[in-house]
């Protein structure tokens, strides 16, 4: 786990408002930024809002990866899931660069609880440099 100064954390609100805070957050180049969503939310009902930044990590080469954590009342395990794709409809190229751009140096993970289906939350972590740059 990254220590607190390489470590952001940020609540999930569908609004503008949570995606300027999500790119502010990543253009600081934290190792991790983790999105915490409150209540219910189905893997199967992915807001698409979050969707967007995920699109914008797998466009730039990172790896969207899914995987399932145990329920509140059982303990913590975590398991590494498949890969997942999310769809996602067009937008607007210009706004997508400005606002997604951000997420250009991160791989993501979506941690679904085991047997719920709920999301629980999003780790964006800092890819490692590419060799030769």
């Amino acid at each position: 786990m990254p220590s607190a100064a390489d470590l952001v954390k940020i609540s999930y609100l569908n609004s503008g408002t949570f995606d300027e805070a999500l790119r502010s957050a990543l253009d600081r180049s934290p190792d991790v930024v983790q999105v915490q969503i409150e209540g219910r939310v189905d893997v199967s009902a992915f807001p698409e809002r979050l969707d967007r930044w995920l699109l914008a990590v797998q466009e730039s080469g990172g790896r969207v990866a899914q995987r399932s954590v145990a329920p509140a009342s059982e303990p913590q395990e975590r398991f590494v899931g498949v890969l997942v794709d999310f769809a996602v409809k067009v937008w607007n190229l210009t706004e997508q660069r400005r606002r997604y751009g951000a997420a250009s140096g991160y791989d993501a993970i979506v941690d679904v609880e085991r047997g719920t289906g709920a999301v629980r939350g999003v780790m964006f972590q800092r890819r490692p440099a590419a060799a030769g740059r």
